[in-house]
């Protein structure tokens, strides 16, 4: 689905005067300060007012500054002068500095307060001074006073002296005049170089080995070409993305491993280099085989510096016309993402803590959860990618590290089914697709660990978070602000530079958290009534034991849909349960015509389902099917010899096999059955068969000539 970025309107922009009003206050702020410290003054007869303003309006102006920090989707400037010393900030730090920042703007409030009071009470003369000292000792006995105590409070903590404290305020309130982000950032961060990167058994990689294989392979990548990664190993993608975006290469990111995918990047991008671990055979454009550098013993200690604006990553969708569409990711907004992906998680004090994913890296989650977010936090990755639920606890059964497993509710359903529960883990986060509050509740108790969703799209990365089990409303992550719309919403923040306009449908409460309701683009209209068709997949997958489920609406030349599809997998709910079900959750002129249960929706490796996909799959489970029964059958024998015809038996079996493999039942009763012309051997006959909840009724035809009719009933 194709979404509008919104850019900025025509006419003047206030955004580029901001930071020419912060350097002008923050100038006059320091002129005063000078001036005082010099001993001159304002003459008060010639200007009897103004002389009270410059003061009053400093402390108001510095007031202003730190509250600012403190709102929803910004970084308090305290904690932004920590971050200088702790790019990996521990929560109960970044709980403090902003009760700091909060402090230092009572402080100059305070300040205000005092200064308006005096100036009513006490002669000008006296009132210079008084202020001008307070101006100074008041902020240099909590500057000094805070840092002491900070010593004591978190020894375990190194801690910068004063005057690396001070130069450090001084670069913050530089880059905060003039708006200015990182211009730098670095690949990784590590608690230590020897430390795992990627964890494996049977060969740990260490950060330093892994910077020496992505120095390696990025010497032998051609200048400026840009990358399709189509590895499929962790440790491959890994390699390869921090090769391209350490030698200043972008990476393209397929939807998908078909050679459609990466054909169409090819064409659109020419002179792209494919990698792959191996790359697809009869591959005609330039390409790599990454494997041979996996296997490299090579240590680097240095850590590439990555230009904070520069492009990292370009993710594709498929857009209104089925044309791959592309979404820009610098690495500034992987980085700062990851970021506060980490503090809506809760991570604190990350050193015990490892990611598990069964998530390809192609993916915007993928590359969230799997790439940026232990590159950024510093945490290590477990180096496969484990799908079958044996191999997902056969590595959360690692004591050494507290694992937290990226997932798809697909891949969460197969696991609760399967699994016996017996590995634990820190967490379990989710993605992709709705995860229905029952299966994360079953989730914590096999696993007895919270499990999160999260709400997000290319376009945007993660938006939002929430614990199903415990609330189902969605919380914004910080840095991002969320404005709501009539059939959209406006997503701001500074880490996405231009507002994103995503066409959601949301419900906002006084708190700023929402209900989902689903997207504007999939709403269907069916007899006058509207629906959004990824609500009615969600009540699907809230049915117990459906494994999985989605609808799909048949094109409609006038915009109202007459009936609508759904598919349903599941191994124990018969189709009048679901349907009973739905009922009760869904007005009736939605209800599927036909529900349809299969043994498997095609999804893709991201998990997702595409609208031909279940088009074919519509097409599919209503399409004839052939068959003809040979002269040599062993049932032709003595059957009318010398005119022989096929056995009704034989037919009827023939029609049980048809709809076995078509709706992934075995049929159980046959209801009714007439015969109305022979078949011979050899004679070629279709099967159509058309489903109404647990009955088939099916045709059997040659030619035009009808030769059985019946319906059956699916166990």
């Amino acid at each position: 689905m194709s979404r509008r970025t919104a850019g900025p309107e025509s006419g003047l922009q206030i955004p580029a005067l901001r930071p020419l009003l912060r350097w002008t206050l923050l100038a006059l702020g320091a002129a005063y300060v000078l001036a005082s410290l010099a001993g001159l003054r304002l003459d008060r007869a010639a200007l009897p007012w103004l002389a009270y303003l410059p003061p009053l309006a400093g402390f108001a102006f510095m007031a202003a500054v730190f509250a600012s920090t403190l709102r929803a989707g910004s970084e308090p400037l305290v904690t932004r002068v920590a971050r200088r010393e702790h790019p990996r900030l521990p929560d109960e730090l970044r709980s403090y500095t902003r009760s700091l920042t909060a402090t230092w703007a009572a402080m100059f409030v305070a300040l205000l307060i005092v200064g308006i009071v005096l100036a009513f009470a006490t002669p000008f003369p006296a009132w210079a001074r008084g202020i001008q000292a307070l101006a100074v000792v008041v902020p240099a006995i909590l500057f000094l006073g805070e840092h002491r105590y900070r010593c004591a409070r978190f020894p375990q903590y190194t801690h910068a002296s004063p005057l690396r404290l001070f130069l450090n305020i001084v670069a913050v309130m530089k880059d905060f005049a003039t708006g200015a982000r990182a211009t730098k950032l670095p690949l990784l961060t590590c608690s230590s170089l020897a430390a795992p990167l990627l964890i494996d058994a049977r060969d740990p990689v260490s950060v330093e080995r892994y910077l020496g294989q992505v120095r390696a392979l990025a010497a032998a990548l051609p200048e400026d070409a840009p990358v399709i990664n189509l590895c499929e190993s962790r440790h491959g993608f890994l390699v390869a993305f921090g090769a391209a975006l350490s030698g200043a290469r972008v990476s393209l990111l397929p939807p998908g491993q078909a050679r459609g995918d990466w054909e169409r990047l090819l064409a659109s991008h020419p002179g792209a280099i494919i990698l792959g671990d191996p790359p697809p055979q009869d591959v005609r454009a330039s390409h790599l085989d990454v494997r041979p550098y996996l296997g490299l013993d090579v240590r680097s200690r240095e850590i590439p510096l990555i230009d904070a604006d520069r492009p990292a990553a370009i993710l594709f969708t498929s857009g209104s016309t089925g044309e791959p569409v592309g979404h820009v990711k610098t690495w500034a907004q992987l980085w700062n993402g990851a970021e506060a992906w980490a503090q809506a998680l809760g991570w604190s004090g990350a050193d015990s803590i490892a990611i598990i994913g069964s998530i390809p890296p192609q993916h915007m989650f993928g590359l969230e959860a799997t790439v940026a977010l232990p590159f950024r936090m510093g945490v290590p990755i477990h180096a496969h990618k484990p799908l079958l639920p044996a191999d997902v606890e056969g590595a959360l059964r690692d004591g050494a590290y507290s694992y937290w497993w990226m997932t798809t509710p697909i891949h969460l359903r197969t696991s609760l089914a399967s699994s016996a529960g017996i590995a634990r883990s820190g967490g379990i986060v989710s993605s992709t697709m709705s995860l229905a509050p029952a299966i994360a509740k079953a989730a914590e108790a096999r696993w007895g660990t919270a499990v999160f969703e999260i709400y997000g799209s290319t376009e945007t990365g993660a938006m939002a978070v929430r614990r199903p089990s415990a609330d189902p409303r969605w919380a914004p992550l910080a840095g991002l602000t969320l404005v709501p719309g009539p059939e959209s919403v406006r997503v701001e923040g500074e880490r996405l530079g231009e507002p994103v306009t995503v066409h959601d449908l949301l419900e906002f409460e006084s708190d700023g958290r929402f209900h989902w309701k689903g997207r504007a683009a999939d709403v269907v209209k069916v007899a006058g009534k509207r629906a959004s068709i990824s609500a009615l997949d969600r009540r699907l997958l809230e049915i117990e034991g459906v494994e999985d489920g989605a609808w799909y609406a048949p094109e409609a030349s006038d915009g109202e849909v007459r009936r609508l599809v759904a598919f349903y997998v599941s191994e124990k709910v018969e189709p009048e349960t679901v349907t009973e079900c739905l009922r009760r959750e869904v007005d009736a002129v939605f209800m599927p015509r036909p529900l349809v249960r299969v043994a498997r929706l095609p999804r893709n490796a991201n998990g997702k389902l595409t609208r031909a996909a279940l088009a074919a799959l519509v097409e599919q489970s209503h399409s004839p099917e052939r068959f003809t029964i040979a002269h040599d059958h062993p049932a032709m024998a003595g059957h009318f010899p010398g005119q022989p015809i096929v056995p009704g038996a034989l037919i009827l079996g023939r029609v049980a096999d048809v709809l076995r493999a078509r709706f992934a039942q075995r049929p159980g009763t046959l209801a009714t059955a007439r015969f109305h012309a022979p078949l011979a051997p050899g004679e070629s006959v279709l099967v159509e068969a058309h489903r109404e909840g647990a009955r088939v009724g099916f045709e059997v035809k040659r030619g035009e000539t009808l030769v059985a009719s019946g319906t059956w009933r699916l166990e």
